[in-house]
């Protein structure tokens, strides 16, 4: 929950994304292996802020941000929430993250095993408006769609992230998307 001035209160819990629930946005899953996990953090952080979750006495809130690239956390001070799509956080649990998380000292009640993504308003609205335009095909709109899945992939100009299939809410028929949208240079 961001409290009225834009900053995280971390006495507060947020609302994590979960495919058990239905929201007014598809589950977002994206594979990162083809381009390997640092490469991955490189280029998601260009796009989005990562924070550490606590656990509170209301449930999981924001921590700090923190920055995490070749095996090197930094803590960090800024947290501009103004910037950051904060109302759609994604979750990121990889091994990777464990391993990092546990070379630097974490607040008492953190989690140790993941963190929160939250991409800026920018890439945000370009990355759902990328999946619209690949649902057209479809004939689906974004409501329709219980879970969008999609692989990074590296190329001469930058990390892409390319669409591959939506599962529908109503039967669960996939169908597949052609999307591409560029994440980094």
């Amino acid at each position: 929950m961001i409290s009225a001035t834009g900053q995280p209160n971390p006495a507060k819990p947020i609302s994590l994304p979960s495919p058990e629930l239905d929201g007014e946005r598809p589950v977002l899953e994206v594979d990162y292996q083809e381009i390997g996990f640092d490469s991955y953090l490189n280029a998601i952080q260009q796009v989005g802020r990562f924070f550490i979750l606590i656990e509170t006495q209301e449930g999981a809130g924001l921590g700090p941000v923190v920055t995490v690239r070749e095996n090197i956390t930094v803590w960090t001070n800024s947290q501009d929430m103004d910037v950051l799509a904060s109302t759609r956080p994604h979750l990121v649990d990889d091994p990777g993250i464990q391993e990092r998380l546990a070379a630097i000292e974490l607040p008492a009640n953190a989690y140790e095993d993941r963190l929160v993504l939250m991409l800026t308003r920018s890439f945000d609205s370009l990355l759902w408006n990328r999946i619209r335009a690949s649902l057209s095909d479809t004939g689906l709109a974004l409501s329709e769609v219980a879970l969008v899945r999609g692989v990074y992939q590296e190329e001469p100009n930058g990390v892409f992230l390319l669409l591959g299939m939506a599962v529908a809410r109503t039967d669960g028929r996939e169908y597949s998307l052609h999307g591409k949208l560029r994440v980094s240079l």
